[in-house]
């Protein structure tokens, strides 16, 4: 892989990670949600075990770190630490939710090549299975943002959030 590419992959990475955060309420841009991990899972489709373990954490490291990055300045002034603790504190936050997302990517491979030509849905479901048995990993789920469009209501009725994040992906 040559630098340009590894450029690429980085940019492809964190920019499905950062646009999680308009994504996210205040902004609640949820029309951009199908299409934000197009550029993380075309990245960690071309990748296999720890290179593609790395892809997913660097996808989940940006998620997190840009929509909790209102961490920092709740440290910097509630507590006595200021603001470089505080940016410490929500790369660490970050680093440790993103894991979740690591798991996902590392196994991408082994899942797509199980599930044969069903593969798409297969992700979807390891995916969806990933964010929901760590929630500690992972403190907000994709299917969450939803809330906001009226006309999904039933579906998330029907199957939860978990569910609205099976759709998504």
């Amino acid at each position: 892989m040559s630098r340009l590419e590894r450029a690429l992959a980085l940019a492809a990475l964190v920019f499905s990670g950062a646009i999680q955060a308009v994504i996210a309420a205040p902004y609640s841009w949820v029309a951009l949600h199908p299409v934000a991990f197009v550029p993380a899972l075309w990245v960690i489709s071309r990748s296999s075990g720890r290179r593609a373990f790395l892809a997913g954490w660097v996808f989940g490291a940006a998620a997190n770190a840009t929509i909790f990055v209102w961490l920092v300045h709740t440290i910097a002034t509630f507590t006595a630490l200021g603001t470089l603790p505080g940016i410490a504190v929500l790369a660490l936050f970050a680093a440790a939710h993103g894991l979740y997302a690591a798991v996902f990517a590392w196994g991408f491979a082994p899942v797509r090549r199980a599930a044969g030509s069903a593969w798409p849905f297969a992700i979807a479901v390891w995916f969806t299975a990933c964010e929901f048995a760590a929630p500690h990993f992972f403190p907000y789920r994709q299917g969450v943002v939803w809330y906001v469009e009226p006309r999904l209501s039933l579906a998330t009725a029907t199957t939860g959030i978990s569910g609205l994040t099976l759709l998504v992906l």
